[in-house]
């Protein structure tokens, strides 16, 4: 069980089908996988899924939803890692949603963060085995002078194997948990 935290946005007017019609271009097996989401905490092995829940909750509970705006694209490659990548990155909320991320890396969970890989949060809208068609990608999404509003309200904790992902509960920012949310993409 590799168990990690990730936010399905609640994007206001077209950022929703946007973003799919380009995951589903640049990024086909994300994009049957997975609706748009952040990710918070990658998949990890390190806590049990009833502590790691409930780790997640404690941070959940102090913590406001966080809107953001997206205005555009970035082009990413850790160094671990032969693909490059199209994140959308929010302009406003970039600060809290590091924040979100730090806070829930603390505790039993601190010894799992990655520090040569730095945390940009982000919408995976692209992933490419070659730089120059990830430029060229990145290059066409900025061209469309994109402008996408949401807010990260919740928190799904799944059970992500890389070609399956089961979703575990549901936190609400400043909330509480609800139980699985369903298979698939919920």
């Amino acid at each position: 069980m590799s168990l990690a935290a990730i936010s399905y946005p609640i994007f206001e007017e077209a950022g929703p089908g946007w973003i799919d019609n380009h995951r589903a271009q640049y990024d086909p097996a994300g994009h049957e996988l997975l609706k748009p989401h952040f990710t918070f905490i990658h998949p990890q092995t390190a806590l049990p899924r009833q502590p790691f829940i409930d780790h997640v909750a404690g941070i959940a509970s102090s913590t406001s939803p966080v809107a953001f705006n997206i205005s555009g694209a970035i082009l990413f490659k850790t160094p671990v890692d032969p693909v490059w990548y199209a994140f959308l990155v929010p302009d406003r909320g970039y600060h809290d949603l590091v924040e979100l991320h730090d806070e829930l890396y603390t505790g039993d969970l601190q010894a799992q963060l990655r520090r040569d890989i730095p945390y940009v949060p982000h919408v995976t809208v692209g992933r490419f085995r070659q730089q120059a068609k990830a430029e060229a990608a990145v290059a066409r999404i900025n061209s469309e002078r994109i402008d996408i509003t949401g807010t990260v309200g919740t928190i799904e904790i799944v059970d992500y194997s890389g070609t399956h992902l089961e979703h575990i509960a549901r936190v609400t920012l400043s909330g509480g948990i609800s139980g699985n949310t369903g298979p698939g993409r919920p």
